[in-house]
């Protein structure tokens, strides 16, 4: 039962992860440990169906409330406190950054270092991220809308690129949405769900299965990479929760916020820290328990 009700709760962090500007859903996947349960249960659910179910069942239940968390107050939070919730999330990835260098020494030689080609993955993906990431805040569109404008096609393309995009650490889904131009629509449509009004269904519903359908591709490939490359897979998810941070960083300190005050960003990096600390130690607890 405790393990179930972790599940939900790491859906929920997912959930709000995946829809929060700038921050990567399976970053806080892997912070939490079900990256690579998600990994197996995406690739080939039929494998063990009743091991997927009891896997996707409460963590997409999580994510369900997220959604309705996040389009109706978090957005809002976002909005007024927008610096301090990039110093948030800097801080929840930061805190984790050692558990990542743990997996990549496992297949290292020397404990304290890395293997030249391994430098090479974890800088080509740190570079990849914060391009993308600086590409997506570039054009300065706006976060936040009160229409939906774009077409079925478009927002087919923006879903399964989003899908294939959300289990590929470091890469943000909300990134791959703001810079195809429909982040804010599919806030406002989702807003207008959850308000029990169904006028851009259909719209919401294209958006879900095409998700879906660029989950299951790049879930394959995913696997495929850490089983047969798992220092150079780690290397690059290190590499890609560092160029997170920094893309966090440079737009959080980008932000002009003039309620801002310092502490407020002392406040929020702590806390990030901690939430960090305490998934760790609530995954150990957890993980023990089962053994």
């Amino acid at each position: 039962m405790l393990k179930f009700l972790y599940r939900i709760l790491c859906g929920f962090f997912l959930g709000i992860s995946t829809l929060a500007p700038g921050i990567s859903g399976s970053i806080v996947a892997i912070i939490v440990g079900i990256y690579h349960d998600l990994l197996e249960a995406f690739s080939d659910p039929f494998k063990d169906l009743k091991k997927s179910m009891l896997l996707i069942i409460p963590v997409g239940f999580g994510v369900a409330i997220s959604i309705v968390f996040f389009v109706m107050v978090f957005n809002m939070i976002f909005d007024r406190f927008e610096k301090a919730a990039y110093l948030l999330f800097a801080g929840l990835i930061a805190g984790n950054i050692p558990i990542v260098l743990a997996e990549v020494r496992k297949y290292e030689i020397r404990k304290y270092t890395l293997k030249l080609n391994n430098y090479f993955f974890l800088a080509g993906a740190l570079l990849l991220t914060f391009a993308v990431g600086m590409l997506a805040f570039s054009d300065g569109q706006s976060l936040s809308t009160d229409a939906v404008t774009a077409g079925l096609p478009l927002i087919a393309v923006s879903g399964f690129a989003s899908g294939a995009a959300l289990l590929v650490p470091g890469m943000s889904f909300s990134m791959i949405l703001i810079l195809t131009g429909v982040y804010g629509q599919l806030i406002y449509a989702a807003r207008t769900l959850v308000q029990l009004n169904t006028d851009h269904l259909l719209w919401l519903i294209v958006f879900v299965i095409t998700v879906i359908a660029g989950l299951a591709l790049a879930s394959k490939l995913i696997k495929a990479a850490f089983v047969k490359f798992p220092a150079a897979a780690n290397s690059a998810v290190l590499g890609f929760m560092l160029g997170s941070l920094l893309v966090l960083l440079v737009e959080g300190f980008r932000v002009i916020d003039v309620t801002f005050a310092w502490w407020h960003g002392v406040f929020a990096a702590i806390l990030g820290l901690g939430i960090s600390i305490l998934f760790v130690v609530l995954l150990r607890y957890i993980s023990n328990g089962n053994k």
